[in-house]
């Protein structure tokens, strides 16, 4: 069996919509497939915008919007529009519309209002690909994560997934109906155990991708998007990037946690714990892409790639309390914990700990974690920083690829503020200024993947 993702951008017009589904046929042909959408184009920005704005915008005007601009795909997807086909767009839209209602008499949009709406570009997403596959003569079904599917807990726009009960319920639905069907499976959202839809935070379909391809053992998981596979670096910043045609999971885990957009961060854990191959693949021209492993055992490249995460903030925790004590740090990172604030890199020393924090968390969790760090420690913030970071397995065969990195950042006058080395050593990474991000990715990539010397 192949799980098949397709991104927001392989599925962003009536025709892209059509492609994918034709690629699913092709796959049908040698194997069972469930396929996994993400929204159609910028749709789950457009409901996110109205849900959080449901108090100053037309309610009656946005949906019919939203409706009029979904029937016209529809329109273009199917040579006539049957009743039952009216009645389930009507449908969701009439679904949006009560929660806006509901959204504007309470005068704020809680979490799980954010996650209740935004969850419908999936559901308009998988709704318009199974229409495609009846069009092109075979038979679909469309399942949606939240009708007691994908089992989470109930933190709203990042829920995290209760696997043994997901995987039961995933086994059991899917697998009767794989022989004669292909299954659209919408991305994103999932369900808590009383029934209210959450997400797993934006860009988790490829996770859920993975977490369904781990649930019935598939052979591939392959992620469909617009770029070549995995990028040496992003070719936004770097021109000369290249595709990497074979990656090893752990590579993967710690390109996409330092700026890779590619895949979402938690994508690899489900297929390494299965060893299932996650294919990238350029859904505009398939015959380019690259394949992750549990090991890769080809070649002896030193740096794979180079990554960026711009707009990230460094909070420093300076004590003199740390030196010879115990359970200062204990007692730090448990505000973390407290405020369900993630720290993405840290670097500590005998009387400071600096870590940063991704831009994704609210200036409010910030501001409550210094709150809580300040009544026994010196708490400072910097913003408008970026990590740089340098990965490929081979790093911890080679020696003085460290001082090579560093030696690159000075020559270009790059100045490097926290060093932090991964304890899997196939990762360094760094912080620099945000007017220094391109240049520090560029430098590096110039003479680390394509010098003459690597």
């Amino acid at each position: 069996m192949i799980v098949a993702k397709f991104g927001g951008s392989s599925l962003a017009d009536t025709q892209r919509i059509i492609n994918a589904a034709k690629i699913l046929l092709e796959i049908k042909g040698e194997s069972e497939v469930v396929s996994v959408v993400s929204a159609v184009g910028d749709t789950t920005d457009f409901l996110i915008d109205a849900v959080k704005n449901a108090g100053k915008i037309d309610i009656e005007k946005t949906v019919d919007e939203l409706y009029s601009s979904h029937h016209k795909i529809l329109g273009q997807i199917k040579t006539t529009i049957d009743e039952e086909d009216e009645k389930k767009l009507k449908s969701f839209c009439s679904s949006v519309k009560q929660r806006l209602v509901l959204v504007n008499q309470q005068g704020m949009a809680k979490p799980e209002d954010i996650d209740y709406i935004g969850g419908f570009g999936e559901k308009f997403s998988a709704f318009f690909l199974s229409c495609a596959i009846e069009q092109l003569g075979f038979k679909s079904v469309v399942l949606q994560g939240d009708d007691n599917l994908i089992f989470t807990d109930d933190n709203f726009n990042n829920a995290d997934v209760f696997f043994d009960r997901t995987n039961d319920a995933l086994k059991n639905k899917i697998a009767p109906l794989l022989k004669e069907n292909i299954v659209v499976f919408t991305g994103f959202v999932g369900t808590t155990l009383d029934n209210r839809t959450t997400t797993l935070g934006r860009g988790s379909s490829d996770y859920i991708a993975s977490i369904i391809g781990a649930a019935l053992d598939s052979e591939e998981i392959r992620i469909y998007t617009d770029v070549d596979g995995i990028m040496t670096a992003d070719p936004r910043i770097v021109k000369r990037a290249k595709t990497i045609s074979k990656m090893d999971f752990n590579e993967m885990s710690e390109l996409a946690t330092f700026g890779a957009r590619v895949l979402h961060p938690k994508t690899i854990e489900p297929a390494m714990k299965k060893d299932i191959c996650v294919k990238v693949i350029n859904s505009f021209n398939p015959s380019s892409f690259t394949e992750i492993f549990r090991k890769n055992t080809k070649g002896n490249t030193t740096v794979k790639a180079v990554s960026s995460n711009r707009d990230i903030t460094i909070l420093n925790i300076n004590s003199t309390r740390m030196l010879n004590s115990f359970g200062f740090m204990a007692k730090a990172f448990n505000i973390f914990l407290e405020e369900e604030v993630s720290v993405d890199m840290v670097s500590t020393s005998e009387v400071n700990i600096s870590l940063s924090i991704n831009k994704c968390v609210s200036e409010e969790k910030v501001q409550k974690v210094v709150d809580k760090l300040s009544v026994f420690s010196c708490t400072t913030l910097e913003k408008n920083k970026a990590i740089i970071c340098v990965i490929g397995e081979g790093l911890k065969h080679r020696h003085g690829v460290a001082g090579k990195v560093f030696s690159i950042m000075g020559n270009n006058k790059v100045n490097v503020e926290m060093i932090s080395q991964g304890a899997s050593e196939i990762n360094i990474a760094f912080v620099v200024d945000n007017k220094d991000e391109k240049k520090a990715v560029i430098a590096l990539h110039d003479e680390l993947i394509n010098g003459s010397d690597n």
